[in-house]
């Protein structure tokens, strides 16, 4: 149990120092000639629209049906190896609670059988006069 928290806080501190160093802010920038050519170069260039033609032939229609029929396949089968990675883990899961509550339960019996052993001791050596 300590060392999965020990792991979770590990794996939690990294993600937060990859996101820290993401997020960093940068130093003001002092120098005039330096900060207009960084606002000029920060300046994204013009957007250039090319319009396709409007007549297509049949080979190309028949390309794109095959590239989106194989794209929809691979999204498929993707999806398809998700859901069973997430069943995977639910059933994980679901053990994982199913066994804390037998491991629950087995304590409890435990502690009952200690009790009666413990009481039948002390009834078996009060008869000697000792408990």
């Amino acid at each position: 149990m300590r060392r999965c928290i020990a792991l979770c806080a590990f794996f939690l501190t990294l993600l937060g120092v990859s996101v820290c160093a993401q997020n960093r802010p940068t130093k003001p920038n002092n120098n005039p000639a330096q900060a207009q050519a960084t606002q000029s170069a920060a300046q994204p260039p013009p957007i250039i629209i090319q319009v396709p033609s409007a007549q297509r032939t049949e080979q190309e229609a028949e390309d794109d049906k095959k590239r989106a029929d194989e794209e929809s396949a691979i999204k498929h089968r993707e999806l398809v190896l998700t859901l069973v990675i997430a069943i995977a883990a639910d059933v994980q899961a679901g053990g994982i609670f199913w066994q804390i509550f037998i491991y629950c339960k087995q304590s409890k019996i435990m502690n009952d059988s200690l009790s009666a052993t413990q009481i039948a001791a002390c009834r078996r050596s009060d008869k000697r006069g000792s408990c």
